[in-house]
């Protein structure tokens, strides 16, 4: 699983409208689906049904997003934390 993937989903599902989704992104729908298919695939299950008008989540999907969020959260943390150790570093040197 890839957190860039994981991101692609949670705005999709927080949106159901691949072209917001997309545009909030600054991806093309192609992309969009590419990184949800992906994810899908990796986890073996479904996450998303497409409608008329948009997609929904499938129970999969809804217990991906409560995960998913905490999940994206810490990574955005932990991106942030080695940031500020990487220029305390340097700032040492």
């Amino acid at each position: 699983m890839h957190v860039t993937d994981l991101r692609c989903f949670l705005v999709l599902a927080e949106d159901l409208d691949p072209q917001a989704a997309a545009r909030r992104l600054g991806v093309s729908e192609s992309a969009l689906f590419a990184a949800t298919a992906r994810l899908q695939l990796d986890f073996g299950r479904a996450f998303l049904e497409t409608i008329p008008g948009g997609c929904r989540l499938t129970p999969a999907g809804r217990v991906m997003v409560t995960y998913g969020v905490r999940l994206l959260a810490a990574a955005d943390e932990m991106l942030l934390a080695t940031r500020a150790a990487h220029r305390e570093a340097i700032a040492a040197d």
